[in-house]
């Protein structure tokens, strides 16, 4: 959009741009004869969409996050801290090397993960002094501004050792939510902050495996506005038991409101079904479906395709059972997102059991989830749609 505004005066006349992907956005001016003045502005975490002008001509711009944003002098904005530069400087572990959270950031565990190229995890949030969390509802918790969630990934070495290999933060800052990717050295003892996101290759017994550091953008094509960004912080995935220090067991949530981080004890809940747990093969795959794929397909959600992949919504609205809109994987004229009794010609299949541009979840991971795939063949090849 060129922009020409009352507000905004050094951008007046100057062609702004920004980009989907890294959320960059920049102000470009013409140069006669010579190459054009670029300018990076920000670096907005934003799927950005869209430019426009409101009624008074001020720059909008629309994203990926359900808000529509006006650009501001940074003299109008006030200014923040940057990311520490490694994992020691947030404060947020008493000791790296082991892994040990510090005072105020608290552990927890999932009865159903999200797929990460079979990596294990840790998971911990923390909330600003004096601050709670209302757990009724069925959605992701509403965290206020100043809470940190927390991801800890380790992968075997070539001799099958865990070593660490990156540690992920999605922090909310003056109601916006922002991801940072912390590298792990070589060494195991500290983590670099990542500018931008990265592949790499990482050895382990079974030869080389490729890991994706993601980049700030990416964070939030996940934790996307419409799942509530935390995503795996909802009362059915916490209602689970959690070992104690005397070998014993004791409800999670029941823990978290003792401890200070819930506005009030949680009702009965009912837990989140495991994929790999002992439930119906229907009932495990559509929990699959919803870790793994409701955060983007669901109502306000950035998917292109209409499809409703929450475990609540029931199947005929699910969309599942219709023509594959976003392309057909080879099968040809007719395909189906699934074909009752054959996983092979099922669209949906397909998509989880391929790695590239067609694959589902469309970025973060490198490997296919075995286990996940196999679960969804069996859930097809019993029969779906004819239920």
């Amino acid at each position: 959009h060129v922009h020409r505004g009352p507000d905004l005066p050094a951008l007046f006349g100057r062609y702004v741009v920004g980009d989907y992907v890294t959320g960059k956005i920049w102000a470009i001016r013409r140069v006669p004869g010579g190459e054009p003045e670029v300018d990076l502005l920000l670096d907005s975490g934003l799927r950005i969409t869209s430019f426009g002008t409101d009624a008074a001509g001020r720059l909008r711009l629309v994203a990926f996050d359900g808000r529509i944003h006006t650009l501001r002098p940074r003299a109008d904005v006030a200014p923040g801290e940057p990311p520490p530069a490694t994992l020691g400087e947030t404060g947020c572990f008493a000791s790296l090397a082991p892994l040990a959270p510090a005072a105020g950031v608290a552990p927890y565990a999932l009865n159903a993960p999200f797929w990460s190229d079979g990596a294990d995890k840790r998971r911990f949030f923390a909330l600003p002094d004096g601050a709670t969390v209302d757990p009724e509802g069925a959605g992701a918790w509403a965290l206020p501004d100043g809470s940190v969630t927390i991801k800890h990934f380790t992968l075997p070495d070539a001799q099958g050792q865990p070593q660490p290999v990156e540690t992920r933060f999605l922090v909310r800052h003056a109601g916006a939510w922002r991801g940072y990717s912390y590298r792990w050295r070589a060494d195991g003892q500290e983590a670099d902050l990542l500018d931008t996101g990265e592949a790499v290759s990482w050895p382990t017994p079974a030869g080389p495996q490729g890991w994706i550091h993601p980049s700030r953008a990416d964070c939030l094509a996940c934790h996307t506005a419409a799942a509530g960004f935390t995503l795996g912080l909802r009362t059915a995935q916490l209602a689970r038991p959690i070992p104690t220090a005397d070998g014993r067991s004791y409800p999670q949530l029941q823990a978290l409101a003792e401890a200070g981080y819930l506005a009030a004890p949680p009702r009965a809940a009912a837990p989140f079904t495991d994929p790999a747990g002992e439930a119906p093969v229907a009932e495990r795959a559509r929990a699959w479906l919803d870790v793994n794929c409701a955060m983007c397909h669901r109502p306000g959600g950035p998917a292109n395709a209409t499809l409703d992949l929450r475990m609540e919504t029931p199947l005929a609205d699910t969309g599942l059972c219709a023509p594959a809109q976003q392309g057909d994987l080879g099968l040809g004229p007719g395909a189906r997102l699934i074909a009752d009794g054959d996983a092979e010609a099922s669209v949906l299949w397909l998509r989880a059991f391929t790695r590239g541009p067609e694959q589902m979840p469309p970025m973060g991971s490198a490997l296919v989830d075995e286990a996940g795939a196999a679960l969804l063949r069996a859930w097809i090849e019993g029969g779906v749609c004819a239920e």
